[in-house]
């Protein structure tokens, strides 16, 4: 087994609730210790969350500390990975301070519960040159998530405020959670929409998977492993439920597409040559 070897890497997780509760225990192990194939030198991990956690918030989210909850899981997680680099910033990401968070060349995982900061915050994205950008959500027992993938300038897959695919995103009419007054955590949202900790659990894991398949090429146009890009998986905890979705960005289809041929291409010339 080949063991890929990153020099550096600047991760951001927006919004550190129920789904992000969930993804930073696991992920920030994986950025400390590596894994058998993939193994990073220096890892910068910012937490950005303007909200506070209270008690209404414990039946499924995981915090040591009441107050903020960015600076309460950064505080935790330095505790148990002491050899990465934590930061937080306890305000919400607006369209006002987006390029103070995000730049070029980031990791993002967004854990938000609102259209509203998914589609402002994949628009950012789409100005970068290369950006990696994880998001995802959950309805009481499904959810999906998605993958925006740039390099060079281009998109790879799709992003978050395509109208033709992601209309629900595109076309949203969500308040801002820093306008909603007296917004405390998700609470307004887990009002009218309640959580399942199990499909908060389930949108982190495949939030991991993505980018432990970033790690490994699948998101690399120049890696074999590219005929495996993808831009969304959907999943239902109640049905046991699983798919992926490409959709056939040009740029990443002429990619795959001559990899493709090229393997054809190798395997007939072996065949001849034996």
């Amino acid at each position: 087994m080949e063991l890929k070897t990153h020099e550096a890497i600047n991760v951001k997780v927006i919004g550190t609730g129920g789904i992000g509760t969930c993804l930073l225990p696991p992920l920030c192990k994986l950025l400390q210790f590596g894994t058998a194939d993939v193994f990073i030198e220096d890892v910068n991990v910012t937490l950005v969350d303007g909200d506070e956690y209270e008690t209404k918030n414990e039946a499924r989210q995981f915090f040591n500390n009441y107050g903020n909850k960015a600076e309460s899981k950064k505080t935790e997680l330095e505790n148990d990975c002491p050899n990465l680099n934590f930061s937080a910033i306890t305000e919400y990401i607006t369209e006002e301070n987006a390029s103070e968070m995000i730049q070029s060349g980031d990791v993002v995982f967004m854990c938000v519960d609102n259209h509203n900061t998914r589609r402002l915050v994949s628009k950012h994205c789409s100005t970068l040159e290369n950006v990696m950008l994880v998001s995802g959500g959950n309805n009481y027992h499904d959810g999906d998530i998605q993958v925006y993938r740039r390099i060079n300038g281009k998109d790879l897959t799709s992003s978050l405020h395509n109208e033709e695919i992601y209309p629900e995103i595109a076309n949203s009419e969500d308040e801002h959670p820093k306008d909603i007054p007296e917004r405390s955590g998700c609470q307004e949202q887990v009002a009218s929409a309640p959580q399942l900790i199990l499909a908060n659990n389930t949108a982190a894991c495949l939030m991991l998977n993505a980018f432990y398949s970033f790690m490994n090429g699948v998101f690399d146009p120049e890696s074999d492993e590219f005929v495996h890009v993808f831009d969304r998986s959907q999943f239902d905890t109640k049905t046991g439920g699983f798919k992926k979705f490409n959709y056939s960005n040009t740029n990443a289809v002429d990619i795959v597409n001559k990899k493709r041929i090229d393997a054809i291409k190798a395997k007939r010339k072996q065949k001849i040559t034996n």
